[in-house]
């Protein structure tokens, strides 16, 4: 048996796009998050983080177990 834990507790993170200086992030799991101009986006999930454009990570969450 397998004895890897999986956290499935969402941890936000902050990113700010370097041409807007536009803070972006998930509220939730899931939800795609763009910046008011455009360039630069961002989806997180328990999973998974997908960021497009040229953004800069600000660290907002707190680890929890």
């Amino acid at each position: 048996m397998n004895n890897v834990q999986t956290s499935t507790s969402f941890i936000p993170h902050e990113y700010e796009c370097p041409k807007c200086k536009d803070k972006i992030h998930s509220s939730y799991s899931g939800e795609f998050v763009t910046c008011k101009c455009g360039s630069s986006s961002v989806d997180e999930t328990n999973y998974y983080t997908r960021l497009i454009g040229n953004i800069l990570p600000k660290y907002i969450g707190e680890y929890k177990e």
